[in-house]
């Protein structure tokens, strides 16, 4: 049955059968295409998004701890303790010091 429904078919039809084939197949690719990057920017906007937190997050320690040894400095403490106390070397107390009273 469905082998006589073919040989009724036109050439023409035949031809735009296969157009449409062509066509569904075009736009089902560009769809999984589509599909595919739009997963890959959110995968990128949310590992960019992680990233930054963890930077600010570092960010935001390391200020702290300038500013823990500038307080520690105007105690009179010295740079010694005040590395052994925040971690942070002799540079980066010099730094915090002088960021407090630039000139």
């Amino acid at each position: 049955m469905a082998a006589q429904t073919m040989l009724d078919f036109t050439k023409e039809e035949i031809e735009w059968f296969r157009n449409e084939s062509k066509l569904k197949y075009e736009l089902d690719l560009r769809e999984t295409i589509f599909d595919a990057q739009e997963e890959a920017r959110a995968e990128g906007r949310e590992k960019g998004l992680a990233e930054g937190r963890t930077e600010g997050l570092a960010e935001g320690r390391t200020e702290e701890k300038l500013q823990i040894a500038r307080n520690l400095k105007q105690m009179g403490l010295s740079d010694a303790l005040i590395a052994s106390a925040t971690g942070l070397s002799p540079e980066d107390i010099q730094r915090a010091q002088e960021t407090q009273n630039p000139g």
